[in-house]
């Protein structure tokens, strides 16, 4: 991991921010979120459940509806074009082709009145030139590059009658039939047992190498990260806290909230500490703290950090963090 990126820049966000109308209000789940993904790398967005993460995902390829949602400011370039300024038929063109989406849960993204092969096909028909027996021929190929064993037999078959760890597979040749240039994967192993996570993880990772797809991995688990990563961007409150190179991040974080979640991992061995937590809540949306929004959770936290919001700064080359005193971080 950790390699440098290719020349070539796959998406670029920037300052991208993102409302939602609520009943008192409009909240702004996205606060000025930049990031950048280069050919075959991949990023991992990580933060805790509410952070803005999957908005920020969604965002790529317009999904989150609209209203209630509302984009106020920023630019998403992927592959130079602003998705932002698509209209609906360029964006129908857009989502699968340019970019494909893999979910958490296989379950309730697969059709279950379908066989599997007739959606992996569905999806083949949409975005490519391909009819007849080059469609199943197609599906038979994608079946077997995602590892499902008997894939004749399996692209005959209902989701149901597919375990969790194959159904996220035909989520993963589904999102592999329009050949995208951006993979992102939403938490894509939650829903899986430990073994089958490692099995999926490990896929993702070979077919990104394969096929030179960039990749955006949206997770919570710090140790997915050290699996799968190039770079790394750290999320909170709606904002970029820190970015650095996966190894470079994981060997020494310099943001308090990154320590935090590193902290939070359990350690296996006889001298293990007692697992650690950080303290508080994230701050509701509507509710923000002035200053530094992981001020009131932060251990190093001092007065002026509840005064004024730090800028994310780059303090090496590759190196962003939104903290004036992250050499205080250990």
């Amino acid at each position: 991991m950790g390699r440098e990126s290719s020349k070539q820049t796959i998406l670029e966000i920037r300052d991208l921010e993102v409302q939602f109308a609520t009943e008192d209000g409009a909240v702004r789940a996205v606060d000025g979120v930049s990031l950048s993904i280069g050919e075959a790398e991949t990023l991992a967005l990580v933060g805790e459940s509410g952070c803005g993460k999957s908005v920020t995902a969604l965002s790529i390829a317009r999904l989150v509806p609209e209203p209630p949602s509302r984009v106020t400011g920023g630019s998403i370039m992927l592959e130079g074009v602003n998705t932002l300024a698509m209209n609906s038929r360029e964006l129908r063109s857009l989502r699968g082709a340019k970019v494909a989406y893999v979910f958490q849960e296989p379950g309730s993204a697969l059709n279950p009145v379908f066989r599997v092969g007739d959606q992996i096909g569905e999806a083949i028909r949409l975005h490519r030139d391909l009819r007849g027996g080059a469609v199943a021929a197609e599906v038979l190929r994608l079946l077997k590059l995602v590892g499902i064993p008997a894939p004749e037999a399996r692209m005959r078959e209902y989701p149901h009658q597919l375990s969790g760890g194959m159904q996220q597979r035909v989520m993963i040749a589904m999102a592999l039939a329009s050949r995208p240039r951006l993979l992102v994967a939403d938490e894509p192993t939650t829903a899986l047992d430990v073994t089958i996570q490692a099995q999926i993880l490990s896929l993702l990772l070979d077919l990104k190498e394969r096929l030179g797809m960039a990749m955006l991995l949206i997770t919570h688990n710090l140790g997915v990260v050290a699996q799968v990563a190039d770079r790394v961007a750290v999320m909170y409150a709606g904002r970029i806290v820190e970015e650095a190179p996966v190894e470079a991040l994981l060997r020494l974080p310099r943001h308090p909230y990154t320590r935090g979640l590193l902290d939070s991992i359990p350690k296996l061995g006889l001298g293990a500490e007692r697992l650690s937590t950080i303290g508080g809540s994230v701050p509701h949306p509507g509710e923000m703290p002035p200053g530094c929004k992981f001020a009131p959770r932060c251990s190093i936290a001092r007065a002026e950090c509840h005064l004024a919001e730090p800028a994310l700064e780059e303090i090496e080359p590759g190196r962003k963090v939104r903290c004036p005193f992250w050499k205080s971080v250990s």
